[in-house]
């Protein structure tokens, strides 16, 4: 590889071409014309501004291949001055270049990494979109599907016991988990059966808790020799039953009374009695059907 071109018919003096190749590493061009391809630093500058504008990886790629290209060029021209024992200076200019070229070039693979990343994301689009919520939207619904069947159950009222809270033909929800982990309280509404638990669901109140004693007089209820004041607007109790005399409870039993105070079988009756906590199937706690009665228990 040569640095000039030879004149047809005649050879340079040696002193002449040393000179001119001197005066052109001077100038700054690397022993090479403007128009042969190999630039100083400025022309570096000038690619990396003018070539990496790119849009697709295709273009960062032939860029990249481009700047690899120059850059043995460059070390073809980096020994070939060094062969012809050319002066220090130069050849620290173009390794100088060299350093130039090689921050190119990790510009630009940084460059070709980040729009690489941007290409291969993919575009959220509507349809896709519109598969994710449909997917979502069933797996919902299998979901609560499962854990109603697992931990809710559905149950209707045969009977008025339970009137006004629930009436004959409501629909409710009874969480069977609910007494798993917490105890009954007073207040709450219950499922449980009675006699060998194989008896159809009952639905009442809890009134008295494990250890209470239970008694009602003049058609109000004491509990534990107080007079217990109810949230709710009950009618007096007209027959005690059991209760007209004190009813101790037992660890693990409840005393239990329909809303209906005198038109429902509950704990001041034999058949019924106090509720042990194993016969309990759970809280009753929300009305389903029908639906202008819907709400919390």
């Amino acid at each position: 590889m040569s640095l000039f071109k030879k004149q047809s018919g005649e050879k340079p003096d040696r002193g002449e071409v040393s000179e001119r190749r001197k005066r052109r590493l001077r100038s700054g061009t690397g022993g090479r014309s403007s128009d042969s391809g190999i630039t100083g630093g400025r022309s570096f500058r000038q690619a990396y501004e003018m070539g990496f504008r790119t849009k697709t990886v295709e273009e960062i790629a032939m860029e990249k291949r481009r700047l690899e290209r120059s850059t043995r060029k460059l070390d073809e021209l980096n020994k070939e001055i060094l062969s012809e024992d050319v002066e220090v200076d130069p050849v620290s200019k173009l390794e100088a270049a060299k350093d130039i070229l090689d921050s190119v070039t990790e510009k630009a693979g940084r460059t070709v990494k980040k729009t690489i990343k941007e290409k291969i994301r993919p575009e959220t689009t509507k349809k896709s979109r519109i598969v994710f919520w449909a997917v979502s939207l069933a797996v919902t619904l299998l979901l609560s599907f499962a854990l109603s069947r697992m931990y809710f159950r559905m149950g209707q009222m045969q009977e008025g016991s339970m009137t006004p809270t629930l009436t004959a033909g409501d629909t409710y929800l009874i969480d069977s988990v609910a007494y798993r982990i917490f105890k009954p309280s007073r207040g709450d509404v219950i499922a449980f059966r009675s006699g060998d638990l194989t008896d159809s669901l009952h639905i009442k109140r809890v009134i008295g808790l494990p250890g209470d004693t239970i008694q009602i007089k003049k058609g109000k209820i004491y509990i534990n020799g107080s007079e217990y004041e109810e949230r709710g607007d009950f009618a007096e109790i007209v027959d005690a039953g059991l209760a007209t005399e004190p009813v101790k409870l037992d660890p693990g039993d409840y005393f239990v009374l329909g809303d209906n105070r005198n038109g429902s079988e509950d704990s001041r009756y034999s058949g019924i009695g106090n509720v042990s906590i194993n016969a309990i199937e759970g809280k009753v706690w929300f009305r389903i059907f029908p639906i202008r009665k819907i709400r919390f228990v």
